[in-house]
């Protein structure tokens, strides 16, 4: 039955709405939204949105505190629960994987660092469970793919290839998982930036992570850094999820980072990357860290148009993107990477 245009109106508030809510719901800072915020909300349409954004680590527990009262509410929580202490459990377990790998290669002298899930859970969050991964991600030197590959072998894993069209070698991303179970996976990039045109542009390999940490002296950095990166050239922002990494990272800068920021981020070539990350993180969230940071950055080349191209409202949108306009905006600005001025 077709709707009418009053309930596609009605139906397009109720999106509203839930939108509005997300970036309350997905701030590990931020406390649980009023019940009144969630008065004209559809609850099967709210988990499907915190879903798609991969948010509902953080947003459970708020929920839970707000609705446990509230009875259209409590088959969702509770189905919800159920998936959150599974993915908890897989968290813990690819963390004990993830803490062999860095004690072999460090006994093995490999050039080699753990990024994303597992680091930044235990590094970013004050409360770990809030930053839920799904796999192990080592970024690489070249030079020690096959020495991580036998360690990988010796611990149980083979590498998974599709038998056609794989890309892994032009991605720079092996895939490698158990052989006695497929869902435990572990990736080897060898450059965080997989499409191989952009990455003529940007690169982020190990060599940059270095760069970006000051050998380790300021991790922060790299943590930024790689947050950034995941969200802007890795991905097309198509999950909230990606910024709340950027924001989290952005936190933990003391000003001794932020006063080295620059530095790293015109060395990298990444300033269009950066500034539109701090611009979203600044209009998604109100922070006010954002704000500082964009000041510091300006001066200099600020690809203010090319940044229009990203707003808020274009990622809240790849939740129900009508009129595909979340797409065509995300899609236009990875076609600008490749054509804008850098350094």
């Amino acid at each position: 039955m077709m709707q009418t245009g009053e309930g596609l109106e009605q139906g397009a508030r109720a999106d509203h709405a839930i939108k509005r809510l997300l970036c309350l719901l997905a701030d590990p800072q931020s406390p649980p939204p009023p019940e009144a915020r969630f008065a004209h909300v559809q609850p099967e349409a709210l988990f499907e949105a915190i879903g798609h954004h991969g948010i509902g680590s953080i947003a459970m527990p708020k929920l839970n505190e707000t609705l446990r009262d509230d009875p259209r509410y409590h088959d969702l929580l509770e189905k919800q629960k159920e998936q959150q202490i599974g993915a908890n459990a897989l968290s813990l377990f690819l963390e004990a994987y993830a803490d062999e790998m860095v004690v072999s290669m460090r006994q093995a002298g490999i050039a080699a660092v753990i990024v994303k899930g597992p680091v930044f859970s235990k590094a970013l969050y004050a409360r770990p469970s809030d930053r839920q991964f799904t796999d192990i991600d080592i970024l690489a030197h070249p030079d020690a793919r096959e020495k991580i590959a036998v360690l990988l072998a010796q611990m149980g894993f083979r590498q998974d290839v599709r038998p056609f069209w794989d890309k892994s070698e032009s991605n720079m991303e092996q895939k490698w998982v158990h052989h006695e179970n497929s869902g435990i996976l572990i990736e080897l990039h060898g450059n965080l930036v997989h499409y191989a045109s952009l990455r003529r542009r940007i690169s982020f390999g190990f060599e940059e992570y270095q760069t970006a940490s000051g050998d380790h002296v300021h991790p922060a950095i790299a943590y930024f850094m790689t947050a950034v990166v995941h969200a802007a050239a890795g991905h097309k922002f198509h999950r909230l999820s990606l910024l709340v990494d950027v924001l989290q990272a952005l936190r933990h800068l003391g000003e001794r980072d932020l006063d080295r920021l620059a530095d790293v981020t015109d060395a990298l070539g990444m300033r269009l990357e950066v500034l539109l990350c701090l611009d979203l993180v600044a209009s998604l969230f109100d922070e006010a860290a954002a704000q500082g940071a964009l000041a510091r950055l300006e001066p200099g080349r600020n690809y203010a148009w090319t940044r229009r191209l990203i707003n808020g409202a274009a990622v809240l949108n790849t939740w129900r993107d009508a009129g595909h306009h979340s797409r065509i905006r995300r899609h236009a600005f990875r076609w600008m990477q490749h054509i804008v001025p850098r350094g």
